[in-house]
């Protein structure tokens, strides 16, 4: 009898006698072949970078094959990545592997939306990995979808799914649970509904006698998610594994890259990023490139939980003419008014184009009235649409037009405008007759309606009483600033939903943004999505301070961040507010008269 092997000694009785269970002819049947497939198996799920690139033929970056090789060790593993670090193509290569090396694993992954869902296996696994690997095209039996699900089906047992990760996803089971962009999940359906899938992957000899007192092996469980805001679930989640990972328990992994990464292997130019950058507000760039958890200070006057839990409205935007460009130029998308619906655009101005500077922002809130069983009314906020451009070069003929292209498009009823400094230039031109050259139209002129003194500046005959000056001042914006924040702590306001699920759930509904084949068409459709995240990337930055010597509030941006977006949304639930305490003037139809006397 030979001597073992140091790796034969490494196999129970059983193990050493495994190819007597194959054919003669069969390659099996050589036990020397069973202890170097052992051997490699072995080898290989202890080392999942190695597979992918020895088996798969794939070409990974020296980050890829740490995040692919950690993912293979560890039971827990968290991936707080910027964006473009290749993410979701590297969690593709991992469910790939584990279910090529481990027959009947049951792999789930779970998003927020179904878009995003799908997107590992649609566009990584189908679209980019199998062209790259004939191995892996052999390893998949076949692809199936229905409904809302998508699975690959290997030859050896193993499947992946996608589903949706919402109250609906029960019964599944999973040995992999992988949480896709895991912060737009709720905490709740996580723990209630995700993580209940997972159990030990079923293997028919384990049940064997011999092999009961065999320990099982750990279901996995992935997140991957960019980073967000400290007062998020996230944030304890990854601070939980940072200090399992600290402490030594192997069976943690903590992953995270920032943008640095996508510039050191060429994934993006620099002057990509410095485009990318420009592109975005301070926090968004924070969050998304610089890989930064946003902090809610302790000065900081609004949240990002509620804001969050704002974000309920489910409608498309209210979208003007001019901002899906066409030619020749077409109405825009407006949802027509419910009964007593007030529809306000809120306007704050800026006139200085530089860097860092004020922008313009445009906001439409829709007013919509509910009646207490006092009689009293009240009216719930839809920020149902924003708009923002940079400084305005002093040009007050153009930003007059386009706050009525706005106006008059989206069947506004009353403009309210920060009547301040160079504001009061634009009202000038909005009380004058405005000719739009693109669309041919001649706007009427508008009148304030609240302020006397700002009327009788221009007048002009046949002017349509429409404008709310607000002059304010420290006072003033002190009890805007503690209103809102009332207002959004009371649940008053409602925001557009996050942007994932209106790409997934709410803008394939609309014809012009799936038919487009304009890139700028296509982002003009998203922009609103993009401002009201700009808007609570605003909110969460603002810090306060309470006057000493009057118990006034001073709300202020921090560093080069902006508060436009924010000023202009809280005019708007001013206004709302002066309705809702003057109850008189609603009267008439829209006849808000009596409130000249406000300020």
């Amino acid at each position: 009898m030979t001597a073992m092997t140091k790796h034969e000694k490494l196999l129970d009785k059983y193990q050493r006698k495994l190819s007597e269970n194959y054919f003669a002819e069969g390659y099996l049947s050589d036990q020397e072949h069973v202890n170097n497939l052992i051997d490699w198996a072995d080898f290989y799920r202890h080392n999942l970078h190695r597979f992918a690139t020895d088996y798969l033929g794939l070409k990974l970056y020296e980050y890829q094959r740490l995040m692919v090789y950690e993912l293979g060790i560890a039971d827990e593993i968290d991936g707080i990545s910027a964006r473009t670090t290749a993410k979701s193509y590297v969690i593709a290569i991992f469910a790939c592997c584990e279910a090529i090396l481990r027959p009947h694993s049951q792999i789930v992954i779970a998003s927020a939306t179904l878009r995003q869902a799908k997107l590992i296996v649609t566009a990584k696994i189908i679209g980019e990995l199998c062209p790259q690997s004939p191995n892996l095209r052999r390893e998949i039996k076949k692809v199936r979808s229905h409904g809302d699900e998508v699975e690959v089906v290997f030859r050896n047992g193993s499947s992946i799914l996608v589903v949706v990760g919402n109250d609906n996803a029960r019964g599944y089971r999973s040995t992999i649970l992988i949480l896709e962009e895991g912060r737009m999940l709720k905490l709740n359906t996580i723990h209630r509904v995700l993580l209940p899938f997972q159990h030990i992957r079923s293997v028919d000899f384990k049940d064997r006698p011999e092999y009961k007192d065999l320990e099982p092996e750990e279901a996995k469980t992935v997140l991957i998610s960019s980073c967000w805001y400290r007062s998020h679930w996230l944030w304890t989640w990854v601070k939980n594994c940072a200090a399992r990972v600290a402490a030594g328990d192997t069976r943690y992994s903590l992953l995270a890259f920032d943008y640095v990464i996508t510039l050191y292997h060429r994934i993006k130019t620099r002057r990509q990023l410095i485009s990318d950058k420009k592109k975005m507000d301070p926090t968004s760039w924070l969050l998304e490139a610089c890989n930064v958890f946003a902090g809610d200070t302790e000065s900081a006057w609004f949240d990002y939980e509620t804001l969050a839990k704002a974000q309920t409205n489910r409608q498309p935007p209210i979208y003007p003419r001019a901002t899906l460009e066409s030619d020749p130029p077409k109405k825009g998308s407006c949802l027509p008014h419910q009964e007593g619906e007030i529809r306000v655009l809120s306007a704050d101005m800026a006139f200085v184009d530089a860097k860092n500077h004020d922008n313009s922002a445009f906001s439409i809130l829709r007013l919509l009235p509910e009646h207490l069983d006092n009689n009293d009314i009240v009216y719930r906020v839809q920020v149902a649409y924003i708009e923002t451009a940079r400084g305005g070069g002093g040009d007050t003929v153009k930003q007059a037009r386009r706050l009525k292209q706005i106006f008059f498009d989206c069947e506004c009823d009353r403009l309210v405008l920060d009547a301040r400094n160079a504001g009061i230039a634009v009202y000038d031109m909005l009380a004058r007759p405005t000719y739009d050259e693109t669309s041919g139209v001649e706007y009427p002129a508008l009148r304030c309606t609240n302020n006397e003194e700002i009327a009788s500046r221009v007048k002009v005959d046949g002017a349509l009483d429409a404008v709310f000056a607000v002059t304010a001042s420290q006072k003033l914006n002190s009890d805007i600033a503690q209103l809102t924040r009332r207002e959004f702590a009371a649940g008053h306001v409602s925001l557009l939903a996050p942007y994932e699920i209106a790409v997934d759930e709410i803008l394939p509904h609309i014809k012009g943004y799936t038919e487009s084949i304009n890139i700028d068409t296509t982002l003009a459709y998203e922009a609103p999505y993009m401002e009201t995240q700009a808007l609570i990337n605003e909110m969460v930055n603002l810090t306060y301070e309470v006057m000493p010597s009057t118990g006034i509030i001073r709300v202020s941006e921090t560093g080069v961040n902006v508060k436009d977006r924010y000023t202009s949304v809280s005019y708007g639930l001013w206004f709302a507010d002066c309705l809702t305490r003057d109850q008189a003037a609603l009267s008439g139809a829209y006849d808000f008269q009596c409130m000249s006397s406000t300020f």
